[in-house]
């Protein structure tokens, strides 16, 4: 009997540790400390669902802001930065010119820029866009 106990307590251990390192870890414990330092910071969102996600808080969202009558004349609609979630990494929209030109022209490895496909480059060209996607 105590060698079964052992044996269980042998698959156990492993299995706790893969858990904790492969699920628990990157898809509750660090979006939950990135929502709260964001949070802490001033910007705002939906929260993050662990395997549900945020499609249904950010399609209540559009259709909020589609009630919306804004005036012709006024470009800041959206004055704040707010972070929406893509899988387990929050992403952070910002309408902000100075900042994004600020993030575009980065160099300090802070700001994360998506790598595109040479086709999408080639499309798009080496302009104020290509440069954004590109770095």
């Amino acid at each position: 009997m105590a060698s079964l106990a052992l044996v269980f307590l042998a698959l156990l251990l492993p299995t706790i540790s893969w858990l904790w390192d492969y699920i628990i870890v990157p898809h509750i414990w660090r979006p939950y400390i990135a929502a709260k330092r964001l949070r802490e910071q001033g910007i705002r969102g939906p929260p993050y669902k662990f395997l549900k996600g945020c499609n249904e808080d950010v399609k209540k969202m559009k259709d909020a802001a589609d009630d919306l009558v804004i005036d012709v004349h006024d470009h800041n609609y959206l004055p704040r930065p707010f972070v929406y979630w893509f899988g387990a990494k929050p992403q952070i929209c910002i309408f902000n010119y100075g900042w994004a030109r600020q993030i575009i022209s980065s160099k300090s490895g802070h700001f994360l820029k998506n790598d595109t496909t040479p086709t999408v480059l080639a499309l798009l060209g080496k302009g104020l866009i290509g440069s954004a996607i590109a770095e």
